[in-house]
């Protein structure tokens, strides 16, 4: 979650943008209830660097070098 939206990818690194999801939370009727069913029985959350398609992550971190 980042900025008010919750972000779901597809997991793996075989993902583009159009595949992403970004629900903005205010649009959730019972947020807690979702965040409280993701801890118990979701996986993990991950680092906000892996919702970015793996081909521009690669293009990114090349720009840093």
């Amino acid at each position: 979650m980042s900025g008010g939206y919750l972000t779901i990818v597809p997991a793996g690194d075989k993902f583009g943008w159009e595949d992403r999801l970004s629900v903005a939370l205010a649009d959730i009727p019972n947020v807690l209830v979702l965040l409280e069913l993701m801890a118990r029985v979701g996986k993990p959350p991950t680092e906000p660097a892996r919702v970015i398609p793996k081909a521009d992550r690669d293009r990114m971190s090349q720009m840093n070098v």
